[in-house]
């Protein structure tokens, strides 16, 4: 379960600093979005550290993501 959490948890720190870039590069620079920035960076590596302390690989993150696009999208399809 803990292996689980943390995959799904990288995925969604990838998201938000896709997001917060976007958003920062975009021209919507205020010094919150450069700290949320910062520090979803920050977890994002920490998520990393504590993935390969438990020997936990990439492509599991990778394989967790298809799984939970196949699962939301046509959820999200039927709900629109």
């Amino acid at each position: 379960m803990t292996k689980l959490f943390l995959r799904i948890l990288v995925l969604v720190c990838f998201v938000v600093v896709i997001w917060t870039g976007y958003i920062v590069f975009r021209g919507g620079v205020t010094p919150v979005n450069g700290v949320i920035l910062v520090v979803d960076i920050g977890a994002l590596i920490a998520n990393f550290q504590v993935m390969r302390k438990m020997r936990i690989s990439f492509g599991s993150v990778i394989l967790t993501g298809i799984i939970l696009a196949i699962v939301i999208l046509p959820v999200m399809a039927f709900y629109n």
